[in-house]
C-alpha cells in the first residue's frame, strides 16, 4: 500500500539524524519568515526553500528546525497550487523528517493563508518536536492534508480548519501514527481532528491526546470512513464536539477499532438527534479493554457508545462507563446513557462497571438489543440492561465510584471507594493482568479498569 515501505526508511533517518550520522541530506533552516523561494544556502534558507530543496534531491531528507521561541510563517498568499511556491509547503516525491532538536516545539505557522503542509504520495513524513497550527482551507485538511504515511512524535497540530479534517485528513492508504502527541481545538465538517478515507489505512494513537476538536458532521475527535485500523493506546480523547455522530470517534463501514488503557471523556453529539457522545460505531469490529468512558452526552442516543449496523461487533472487559448521559432528543422513553445497543450483531460485555449512567432525568445504564454478557459485571441499574443476568453480574445502587481524576498512569481513572461492590469481583481469568494505569491486579482483581490495591 502506498506509502508504507517509504516511511519506514525515513523512520532509520530520523533516528541517524539524531545520532549525528545520517547519510541523508540535512537542510537547518536560518530564518523564519518566508520569502520569495531562492536556492537554500547554508547561511540563508527560509523553511519554504529547505522543502522545495528537499524534494528535487532524490533520497530521504532531513529539515532542521532549531528556533522554537519565533515561528516560522508562511506568508506567501496563493492556495491552490501543488509547486510550493505559494501558500501550503507542498512536499513531494521522497520522505522527509522535519525536526526540532532542542526543548520544547518548533511552530510552523500557517498564517490562515492556506492549510500548513501538503504531503503528496511517495513523500512519507515525519513531524518531530514541531507544532503546525493557524492552518485555513475550504478544502480537506486543515493543518494536514497527506496522501503519505505520516509521523507525529512529540508533535502537536492545532488551532486549524479545513473541511474533512480539521485538523489532519489522509487519504486513501495514507497511515497516521501518533506518538506523545496532540490534536488540540481543530475544526472540520468531518473529522474536527482527523478525517480518513478508508481502503486500509491504519491509524494508530499511543500516549497522545485528540482534544477540544469540533465537526459540523461526523466525529468531533476523529472519524473513520470504512476500512481503517485504528488502534488507541494509553491514549485521551477528551471534549471533543460533533454536530452528528460520534462526539468523540466516529468509526463507520469495515474495519477494526481497538481501544486500550485509554480514556474517552466528556466528549459531546449535539446535533438533533445525534448519537454517540464517546463513541460511534457502525460496522468495525471494536475491543476495548482496561478503559473509561466517561462524562460525554449525546442529544439522542448513545451517551457513552452508540452502535449501529449489523455487522458490528464489540467487546468489552474491564472498562469502566460511568456518568454519561443521553439527553433523548423528542422525549419519551431512555435510549442508552451509557450504552445503546443497535442492531449489533454481537455486544459483548465482562468485567467492566456499567454505572451512574442517565437518559434525561432516569438512571439508564443500557438499552437497545441484547447485551452477550460474560459475567462479572456491575451495573448501577438493571432497568432495560437486557442480558446482564450471568454469573457475577450485580446490581447495585451506588457502585462507590470516585471522581474522573489523575491516579497515576498516563490518562484519567475513576478510582474505585472503599467498600466498593466492584473490589475483588472479576473474573481473574479472563481479566487483564494490569489496570488501566498499568498497575498490577490483585489475586482477586477488581472489577472495571481501576484495580484499588494497585
Amino acid at each position: 500500500m502506498r506509502g508504507r515501505t517509504g516511511w519506514a526508511t525515513t523512520a532509520i533517518t530520523v533516528a541517524l539524524v539524531a545520532a549525528g550520522t545520517a547519510e541523508a541530506k540535512v537542510y537547518e533552516v536560518t530564518r523564519t519568515n518566508d520569502p520569495p523561494p531562492n536556492a537554500c544556502k547554508k547561511r540563508d534558507c527560509s523553511l519554504r526553500e529547505a522543502v522545495l530543496a528537499a524534494n528535487v534531491r532524490a533520497g530521504e531528507d532531513t529539515i532542521l528546525l532549531p528556533s522554537r521561541k519565533k515561528p516560522y510563517r508562511l506568508t506567501r498568499a496563493g492556495a491552490g497550487e501543488d509547486v510550493g511556491e505559494t501558500g501550503d509547503l507542498d512536499i513531494n516525491n521522497h520522505p522527509l523528517a522535519i525536526v526540532h532538536r532542542g526543548k520544547g516545539r518548533a511552530t510552523i505557522d500557517g498564517g490562515g493563508l492556506d492549510r500548513v503542509l501538503h504531503i503528496q504520495a511517495g513523500a512519507a513524513t515525519g513531524l518531530i518536536k514541531i507544532a503546525i497550527t493557524n492552518g485555513a482551507t475550504i478544502s480537506d485538511g486543515g493543518g494536514i492534508l497527506t496522501d503519505a504515511s505520516l509521523l507525529l512524535r512529540r508533535s502537536v497540530v492545532a488551532r486549524n480548519a479545513g473541511d474533512d479534517g480539521g485538523g489532519i485528513d489522509l487519504d486513501v492508504d495514507a497511515d497516521l501514527t501518533m506518538q506523545r502527541s496532540a490534536l488540540r481545538g481543530n475544526t472540520g465538517d468531518g473529522g474536527g481532528g482527523v478525517n480518513t478515507a478508508g481502503a486500509g489505512t491504519l491509524v494508530k494513537v499511543v500516549q497522545s491526546t485528540i482534544a477540544g476538536n469540533k465537526a459540523g458532521d461526523d466525529g468531533g475527535g476523529l472519524e473513520l470512513a470504512g476500512g481503517e485500523t485504528l488502534r488507541i493506546i494509553r491514549s485521551t480523547i477528551a471534549n471533543n464536539m460533533t454536530g452528528s455522530l460520534g462526539g468523540g470517534v466516529a468509526a463507520v463501514g469495515t474495519g477494526v477499532v481497538t481501544v486500550t488503557s485509554s480514556t474517552i471523556s466528556g466528549n459531546r453529539a449535539e446535533g438533533a438527534f445525534s448519537e454517540g457522545g464517546g463513541l460511534f460505531i457502525e460496522g468495525p469490529t471494536a475491543t476495548i479493554t482496561n478503559s473509561t468512558i466517561a462524562h460525554n452526552r449525546a442529544q439522542s442516543t448513545g451517551g457513552g457508545i452508540q452502535t449501529s449496523g449489523n455487522a458490528t461487533q464489540i467487546s468489552l472487559n474491564s472498562v469502566t462507563v460511568a456518568r454519561n448521559k443521553a439527553d433523548h432528543a423528542g422525549g419519551g422513553g431512555t435510549l442508552g446513557g451509557g450504552l445503546h445497543n443497535e442492531d449489533s450483531l454481537s455486544f459483548e460485555v465482562r468485567n467492566s462497571v456499567i454505572a451512574l449512567n442517565f437518559s434525561d432525568t432516569t438512571r439508564n445504564d443500557c438499552e437497545g438489543n441484547l447485551f452477550q454478557s460474560l459475567g462479572n459485571n456491575l451495573l448501577s441499574t438493571g432497568f432495560e440492561c437486557d442480558g446482564f443476568n450471568m454469573p457475577g453480574d450485580l446490581v447495585r445502587d451506588n457502585p462507590k465510584l470516585a471522581k474522573l481524576k489523575r491516579n497515576g498512569g498516563p490518562t484519567k481513572t475513576m478510582a474505585l471507594r472503599k467498600g466498593s461492590p466492584a473490589i475483588a469481583k472479576a473474573h481473574k481469568p479472563s481479566a487483564p493482568k494490569r489496570d488501566q494505569r498499568g498497575r498490577k491486579r490483585d489475586r482477586k482483581p477488581d472489577i472495571g479498569a481501576y484495580e484499588r490495591g494497585a
